[in-house]
């Protein structure tokens, strides 16, 4: 299974979560806290238009007009044509004077205060990372991220994507730092949580990558992600119960999580309960119809309940969607072939596998038992060596080398009877 990371979709994902948060809490007049969900998105993904529209009218509300400007000024900067709908620039460049004045009023009170930290500064070097970070050019961010932090050190979107940034290039040293200092700085930021978890689960340290799931979902019981992948991790530790109930939690919350019904059908083929796994699997297909695990797994169950044509049919769709993954599969339709009586479909599946896989042991051996049995002993001596020479010690080596002994004893008999001749 593939991991979920946190890829720019994941990004714009939470982005616009925390944006619909805000919403959520300025229809309560909570602008306070929509600002607080507004400015989380805007740290994620500072090319958000809308979040500043927002951001300027949750400000607005407030009384804030030099800083509803401002936000409303920036809107228009990352998206002309949309923002342009919602506010004018010539609009908002009359409203200016006021809004500098009542900005100057607020200045004149902090002008014996110490001179502050630089924050535009860090946020523009923010900005810069985020730009480069898309565009995965991983280096360049965090050389970015890390000058914004020698600017304000306590910058905690900066920690957070330079956590995910050195998990990129697989620091992970490095990532696992500056998400500790994420979450020192903000213990209740859920996602600081959740991407540690990512990379405890990337380092299978699956103990550790429960604990940060359910810190996670302890500051946002309804995040599906934490809980899924928290199943997940349970499944990992053979915990099946336990990752049943995650997944079945998933689906409560939405019905049509098709990685939650491949994950079922994951526990249920472990517990040997086929057909609650085959259900699961074709449910799974259901909501995500090109998703190859899914169809290999259904393929694996039709295999043990020896349901041939069917496992074969899914493992077809399995190589039509990702050839390139599971090139495998060609030697477990060649024990199918073999199984129906199909000996040259099969031999053919075979050397499709070792092609694919010199170092596919069941594809050598089956292809050269194949080869003694129409009599090729020169190519099946060649397969059953090469068995030996992959795993040295096993029942298959065992196999190969008594297969090895009976055709050599074959030549030799049939070096004698010409010699005879």
């Amino acid at each position: 299974m593939k991991d979920q990371d946190y890829s720019f979709k994941n990004i714009l994902q939470k982005a616009s979560l925390f944006n619909k948060l805000g919403m959520d809490l300025a229809k309560q007049s909570k602008w306070e806290e929509a600002i607080k969900e507004y400015e989380k998105s805007l740290a994620l993904y500072p090319g958000y238009a809308e979040v500043y529209i927002n951001l300027g009218k949750a400000y607005e509300n407030l009384g804030k007009m030099d800083l509803a400007i401002e936000n409303w000024l920036k809107a228009l900067s990352v998206d002309p044509s949309g923002a342009s709908s919602h506010y004018t620039k010539d609009v908002l460049q009359e409203r200016v004077p006021q809004a500098e004045n009542e900005k100057e009023s607020k200045e004149s009170v902090l002008d014996s205060d110490p001179p502050e930290i630089n924050h535009n500064r860090a946020l523009e070097l923010f900005n810069q990372g985020m730009e480069h970070f898309q565009i995965r050019e991983f280096e360049v961010a965090i050389s970015k991220w890390e000058e914004a932090l020698e600017i304000y050190p306590e910058f905690n979107e900066v920690h957070l994507n330079l956590g995910t940034a050195f998990k990129e290039i697989n620091r992970f040293d490095r990532a696992k730092y500056h998400y500790l200092r994420s979450i020192e700085l903000e213990p209740e930021d859920y996602l600081s949580h959740y991407n540690l978890g990512l990379l405890y689960y990337q380092e299978k340290s699956y103990e550790h990558a429960c604990e940060e799931y359910k810190k996670a979902i302890a500051i946002k019981p309804d995040d599906i992600s934490s809980i899924y992948n928290l199943g997940m991790a349970y499944f990992y530790l053979k915990k099946f119960k336990e990752g049943e109930k995650e997944f079945k939690r998933v689906l409560d919350l939405d019905s049509s999580y098709g990685l939650a019904y491949y994950s079922l059908g994951l526990i249920y083929d472990e517990e040997d309960r086929l057909n609650s796994a085959a259900s699961n699997y074709q449910k799974a297909i259901l909501f995500l119809p090109d998703h190859a695990p899914s169809h290999y797994e259904l393929g694996v169950v039709y295999f043990k309940k020896r349901n041939f044509e069917f496992a074969l049919s899914e493992w077809k769709k399995v190589l039509e969607l990702e050839p390139q993954n599971y090139q495998f599969v060609h030697g477990d339709m060649g024990i199918i072939y073999e199984e129906l009586k199909m000996d040259d479909r099969a031999w053919k599946e075979y050397e499709l596998a070792v092609k694919y896989n010199p170092s596919d042991v069941n594809a050598c051996f089956r292809l050269g038992v194949l080869m003694m049995r129409e009599g090729l002993y020169e190519d099946a001596l060649f397969y059953l060596t090469e068995v030996i020479k992959i795993e040295e010690k096993g029942t298959k080596v065992d196999k190969a080398k008594d297969y090895i002994e009976v055709i050599n004893n074959t030549l030799k008999k049939l070096e004698e009877e010409e010699e005879e001749d």
